[in-house]
């Protein structure tokens, strides 16, 4: 027969309940000699407690649904990891699902974690090139079970994700710090506003941006430019690695500022400068909220917008003290 709290109380010499705190992490009242006992017969008997009981007694399965767009990027993998730190010290499990962009995948996705029993969402809605998505559809999912959405503002439901227009806001107005206004943008303008806002900020100067969709498009205008911004990381490096067959030094030539703060951007030559998405602390922060939440610590929305941080390296060069600033 399997070894029970029981068991472990009865040998361990304290009661059973005691027992069943130390395996949910609340000892903070215990003595140093009645947890040295506990964790000594745990381990001697190689005891693992029983998550079916758990879940029958407490109502809950201990399962968390996650779903996301896409897997391939580092900005997701970040986000898992901090979704997966919190709900795991809160002995809770993840159902990761990944909806690779597909919107008719939703709804049998919802049904099938729906049938697993989750006890609530961690859900990254897909969204148009107009930043739309199918709100009301997680508005009635919220009615019926904790949800939180990330990467983008579910009004009505429990939200976190990054405020892009003040990511945009930060690259224009650094770069117009070092003296820069012969500037260029690479990238989609939707459904993420931060190209639009970078670029309406120097109108607001009456400086004219010039929008490139790709990189090799702006290759035939680069000598125009002496600062560009991309919509993320990979597009920067791309950029850095033609400007240099180009016969282009970054930055003495072309200052260059990416997005996404991928992990490996700061082992390039130059350091590139990017901006941080706060990319775990996306998922640390929606874990908390969801757990608050399945606690019943928490009944209203909350909305926790992150503002970006543009992080300074190598890749943009001052010229507020040289003609070409003018």
């Amino acid at each position: 027969m399997p070894i029970t709290i029981r068991d472990i109380a009865k040998e361990a010499g304290v009661s059973a309940t005691s027992v069943s705190f130390f395996l949910n992490g609340k000892t903070e009242h215990f003595s140093k000699e009645t947890r040295s006992k506990i964790e000594e017969v745990i381990r001697k008997n190689d005891f693992t407690p029983s998550y079916q009981a758990k879940a029958i007694k407490s109502g809950k399965t201990f399962l968390i649904g996650v779903v996301i767009s896409d897997i391939t990027q580092s900005f997701w993998m970040d986000i898992i990891s901090g979704i997966e730190e919190i709900i795991e010290a809160n002995q809770y499990h993840m159902l990761l699902v990944v909806l690779h962009g597909d919107l008719k995948r939703e709804k049998k996705v919802l049904e099938f974690l729906n049938r697993k029993g989750v006890d609530g969402f961690i859900y990254a809605p897909i969204t148009d090139n107009d930043g739309n998505f199918n709100l009301c559809s997680l508005q009635e999912l919220a009615k019926r079970k904790p949800l939180v959405c990330i990467t983008a503002n579910a009004d009505g439901v429990s939200s976190v994700y990054n405020n892009d227009s003040a990511g945009g806001e930060q690259v224009a107005e650094y770069f117009m710090h070092k003296g820069h206004k012969k500037v260029a943008y690479i990238g989609q303008l939707k459904p993420f506003v931060r190209g639009a806002i970078f670029i309406n900020h120097f109108k607001k100067y009456g400086i004219n941006v010039e929008h490139f969709n790709k990189v090799d498009d702006f290759m035939h205008m680069i000598n125009n430019y002496t600062a560009v911004f991309c919509f993320c990381d990979s597009i920067a490096i791309e950029l850095c690695d033609k400007a240099r067959r180009h016969g282009l030094t970054i930055p003495d030539d072309l200052s260059v500022i990416g997005y996404d703060n991928m992990d490996f951007i700061q082992y390039l030559c130059p350091k590139i400068t990017t901006v941080d998405q706060h990319k775990k602390e996306i998922g640390v922060k929606a874990a908390k909220i969801l757990m608050n939440m399945l606690e019943s610590k928490c009944s209203l929305p909350i909305n926790l917008p992150l503002n970006p941080k543009l992080i300074e390296r190598e890749s943009v060069k001052s010229l507020t003290r040289r003609s070409d600033a003018k």
